[in-house]
């Protein structure tokens, strides 16, 4: 007589594989698609050109808030997902890692060089505190030379989707990384701190 434990076994290291490879979401009824690739910034760099050609090191981003998961985000009532991947060919990528790469993108397209190691002219860390698709809220650090030189939150809101069309809505994403770009570059407190 044949057990049915290597069965039973079977099919739970199929089942915790399986959650493995997927990852952690998003789920919900529709999933947008978004990737580095295609995010194409539309910030004009001659609005900051105090900030041309400094050097920021883009140290960490921290993701607090509660209603992501380690791969996607959501809109509010979470019927609507956003899986995160560096090029549509690409396994997903993290939140935190996705946001690094597109606002280095985000703030380059500005005018700004940023590192992840090396020379710098400060070192910016952010903290995000909540995030979906109409919003953003997010705590940044800035130090310089190891002191502290700047802390502050923002809260960014998007306009409302105006349609659940998924090219909208991945193009109003995009978008999302552009205000935060622009609103941390036109924070004047943080300009006074960092020049």
């Amino acid at each position: 007589m044949k057990s049915r434990y290597p069965v039973a076994i079977s099919s739970i290291c199929a089942l915790v594989s399986a959650l493995i490879i997927c990852g952690c979401g998003p789920y919900a009824t529709n999933i947008v698609d978004l990737n580095r690739d295609k995010y194409v910034c539309k910030i004009n760099p001659a609005q900051f050109n105090n900030f041309q050609g400094k050097r920021f090191l883009l140290s960490t981003i921290i993701d607090e808030s509660k209603n992501t998961t380690n791969l996607g985000y959501y809109n509010p009532d979470k019927t609507i997902g956003y899986r995160l991947s560096y090029s549509e060919s690409s396994v997903q990528q993290p939140v935190v890692s996705y946001f690094w790469y597109a606002l280095k993108k985000g703030f380059e397209c500005a005018g700004i060089r940023i590192f992840s190691y090396g020379l710098y002219d400060a070192e910016l860390s952010l903290i995000f505190k909540s995030l979906t698709d109409e919003e953003i809220k997010f705590t940044m650090i800035v130090t310089k030379i190891g002191k502290l030189i700047y802390q502050h939150d923002y809260l960014i809101k998007m306009p409302e989707a105006q349609s659940k069309d998924h090219a909208v809505l991945e193009q109003r994403a995009y978008g999302m990384l552009d205000s935060i770009v622009r609103t941390i570059l036109d924070d004047p407190d943080f300009q006074k701190a960092f020049m």
